[in-house]
């Protein structure tokens, strides 16, 4: 015979239709933390290696393109009297500096090549090596744009100009 209401509060009926008592109401196991799986770490690791992967070739394509980018640096000086000039060049990535000791103004020189790999900078320093009063200014222009410009006035006048590339 099948009791179709339960005896009491609590009761509870199960699949083959039997009554249990509350006593016996079955109690689900916790379920484990996310931590303590293991597809959890696997599914972290696999991510890591993925977001490694995309930030890895992000980065070193970027760098590539940099360091194959066609750069043309000009430098100029105009002034008084003559001076000494001190510039950068770069070659393959290689950076090295050029003196001119005597240079009547106007002086330009011009440094194509392709960019160097990451960061770098170029220096102009155009000197009055005399003690006679005159004005010397300094220009670099990279792909064209003025990028630093200084002017000095004076008796042994230095003017330095700098780009830094990042």
């Amino acid at each position: 015979m099948m009791i179709e209401a339960p005896p009491g509060p609590g009761w509870w009926q199960s699949l083959d239709g039997k009554w249990h008592g509350p006593e016996s109401f079955p109690t689900p196991e916790p379920a484990r933390p996310l931590a303590k799986r293991p597809w959890f770490w696997i599914l972290i690791v696999v991510v890591a290696l993925v977001a490694q992967a995309v930030v890895h070739n992000f980065v070193f394509n970027r760098l590539d393109r940099l360091s194959r980018t066609p750069i043309s640096i000009v430098y100029t000086v105009t002034g008084d009297g003559f001076v000494s000039v001190s510039y950068d060049t770069f070659t393959n990535g290689d950076k090295g500096t050029v003196q001119d000791p005597v240079v009547t103004p106007p002086w330009t020189k011009k440094v194509s090549g392709h960019r160097p790999f990451g960061g770098f900078t170029v220096d102009l320093t155009a000197a009055n090596p005399t003690p006679v009063s005159t004005s010397v200014t300094c220009h670099i222009s990279v792909n064209g744009h003025v990028v630093s410009r200084h002017t000095v006035d004076g008796s042994s006048a230095t003017a330095v100009c700098t780009a830094i590339f990042i």
